[in-house]
């Protein structure tokens, strides 16, 4: 494979800079890596550029997700956590710049995405291939940012 290919970076990007290749809960660790962009942005950028910001990495996710699919032969490999990335910035969408509501945003999503209640599951297999792996964990994070807001903002 050549130092530089469209497959290199797709994974690059499908495992956000080797977050999901980790041993360890490479969903975590790529919901962490994550907040090197999401907790600057709590700071630096408006609204609209978050969701701009969003939906870019959305479909840069959906593109690299299915080279990992490929790479991977698996149709929800564990490495991909672009998802992570995209479900935790969602949650951010609410939050104001103090770091109790980053963990228990962070808290949130990781245990709406691990649990999976229901619709999130049957939205990860109803999907094919690629939309799987990024709707589950959109439907993740809006769990946690209704909870966050309600918690937050009530």
């Amino acid at each position: 494979m050549p130092f530089f290919s469209k497959q290199k970076l797709a994974m690059l990007i499908a495992e956000f800079f080797y977050c999901g290749r980790s041993k360890f809960a490479p969903g975590t660790i790529g919901s962490l890596g994550s907040l090197i962009i999401w907790v600057p942005a709590l700071y630096f950028f408006p609204l609209y550029i978050k969701i701009l910001l969003l939906a870019f990495l959305f479909i840069l996710g959906l593109w690299a997700s299915s080279y990992a699919i490929v790479y991977y032969k698996n149709l929800d490999p564990k490495q991909v956590v672009i998802d992570e990335v995209v479900g935790q910035g969602i949650v951010f969408l609410v939050l104001l710049p103090n770091w109790w509501e980053v963990i228990v945003a962070f808290l949130l999503f990781r245990l709406f995405d691990i649990v999976k209640p229901w619709p999130i599951k049957q939205t990860e297999k109803s999907f094919p291939k690629e939309w799987g792996i990024m709707l589950d964990d959109v439907m993740a994070a809006f769990y946690a940012l209704v909870c966050c807001f309600m918690i937050f903002r009530f």
